[in-house]
């Protein structure tokens, strides 16, 4: 009887652990969807439409959705209002709610960040359904970390500031050890 009790004990306590393991086995992660809007007179647009072609070859959760800038203007200047993108340039490429302008190694940076986020949401489809986009943005919040524009001109800042930090700390000693002498 002690045996029974144990046994039904212990089934009962791990219930949730089985519930909580179905649950989450069974959801499959989402799809990460890839707009690309073009032009015919882009002349990178066939590139990075190229790129993303492949990448979508070698991971199976990428759909890739070419769009073309003339065709869908209407959406595209909500995309631009919605992640205050001034820049015309194409090609222009929407993940989630981040955007990229076809550098290829932040291209598969936010490829994989959404990759390895079983949910996300997706700007495009919010739009296109009317929904909450900044909502959307909200839960997207974290996901990826666009680098900011001019990150190169602060980083050449920094090391100018540090190499003039070392330069005057090398006249100081220089200037107590000529003291000393």
């Amino acid at each position: 009887m002690k045996k029974l009790a144990v046994t039904l004990l212990i089934m009962i306590l791990s219930l949730p652990i089985m519930v909580n393991a179905v649950v989450w086995g069974s959801a499959a992660p989402d799809n990460i969807n890839v707009y690309i809007f073009t032009s015919d007179s882009c002349k990178s647009c066939n590139e990075t439409v190229q790129y993303l072609e492949d990448l979508k070859e070698k991971t199976a959760r990428v759909v890739v959705y070419e769009m073309d800038s003339a065709e869908n203007q209407e959406l595209l200047d909500q995309v631009k209002e919605n992640l205050e993108i001034k820049n015309k340039k194409l090609p222009l490429v929407i993940i989630g709610t981040n955007y990229f302008k076809g550098n290829e190694k932040e291209l598969e940076k936010g490829i994989q960040a959404y990759l390895d986020r079983d949910e996300h949401c997706d700007l495009i489809e919010t739009i296109q359904t009317n929904g909450d986009i900044q909502k959307c943005i909200q839960e997207n919040e974290g996901i990826y970390e666009q680098p900011k524009e001019g990150s190169s001109f602060v980083f050449v800042a920094a090391i100018v500031v540090a190499i003039i930090a070392i330069a005057a700390i090398v006249v100081i000693v220089v200037k107590k050890k000529s003291k000393k002498a």
